[in-house]
Parts: C-alpha cells; sequence; structure tokens
C-alpha cells in the first residue's frame, strides 16, 4: 500500500500481547488518513519502542466489517481481522517467513465525532498451536 504521506492525522496505539513474556506498549504519533468510498485508510511509520523500526504499519477498514493489517520494510505482513474466522499470512522477517494463523476475537471499527476507533483482540497460532493472544486499541484523530 503506497501512500503519499500527509502527517494529516493524531494516532494513538496501545498494543498488548501475552504469552510467555507478556508485554505493553503505547505509542502516539502522526501518520496520514484517508478514505477512499467505503474504506478508511490510515498508517504511520514503527518506531524502535514497538521493536518495529523501519517498518511502515497501514490499516484498511474496509466496508464490509474486515479490518486489514499491512507491514512493509523490514517486515512484511498482510493480515486479516473479521471477528470469529481464522485467516493464514506469511509473516516474513529479516531472520526468514513464518506462516501463521491469524483468529480475531473482536474486530471493531466504529467513527464518533470525527475520532476513529479501532479495538482487535486476536490469536496467533503456528502450526495450530497458540503462540500469543494479542490486542490493538487505536485512536484515530485528524489533525
Amino acid at each position: 500500500m503506497k501512500y503519499k504521506v500527509k502527517n494529516n492525522a493524531q494516532i494513538k496505539i496501545i498494543g498488548r500481547r501475552d504469552s510467555q513474556e507478556p508485554e505493553q506498549y503505547e505509542l502516539v504519533t502522526e501518520g496520514d488518513l484517508e478514505r477512499d468510498g467505503g474504506e478508511i485508510h490510515f498508517g504511520y511509520y514503527e518506531s524502535e519502542i514497538t521493536g518495529l523500526d523501519g517498518v511502515r504499519t497501514d490499516f484498511i477498514i474496509s466496508g464490509d466489517g474486515a479490518i486489514i493489517l499491512e507491514r512493509s520494510g523490514n517486515v512484511n505482513a498482510h493480515m486479516v481481522f473479521e471477528e470469529g474466522k481464522k485467516h493464514y499470512t506469511m509473516y516474513e522477517t529479516p531472520y526468514g517467513a513464518i506462516s501463521m494463523g491469524v483468529s480475531a476475537l473482536e474486530a471493531v471499527a466504529r467513527e464518533e465525532d470525527g475520532e476513529i476507533t479501532v479495538v482487535i483482540r486476536y490469536i496467533i497460532d503456528v502450526d495450530s498451536s497458540e503462540i500469543s493472544r494479542n490486542s490493538f486499541e487505536i485512536n484515530v484523530r485528524e489533525v
């Protein structure tokens, strides 16, 4: 996904991973926000805080209820979140690629008073073995 960098949005993300070593991070950053037909696109450049420095992350909120996360750069991924559904993806890192399943427990996006709120809770598995439960809480506000 290639967008002209606009820096027209403030994006606040709280990310959590519950696994053998649980972690949480909070990131507030400038990013890009576009509307295309019935879809909402927003994205930002990751930082050292998230452990993904050198990666561009984009979200697409589709008109059919799916939320798509695309990462490009040092890590490449295309993840689809739909409540109650499992999708498979290749997660490519500098150390190699891994095939994993992504099961969305919750994938909700809403817009109110000019602010977009996205909540995603999901399970990642490899070879049908759960490796982590993750979540994003994202607020996007046009500036």
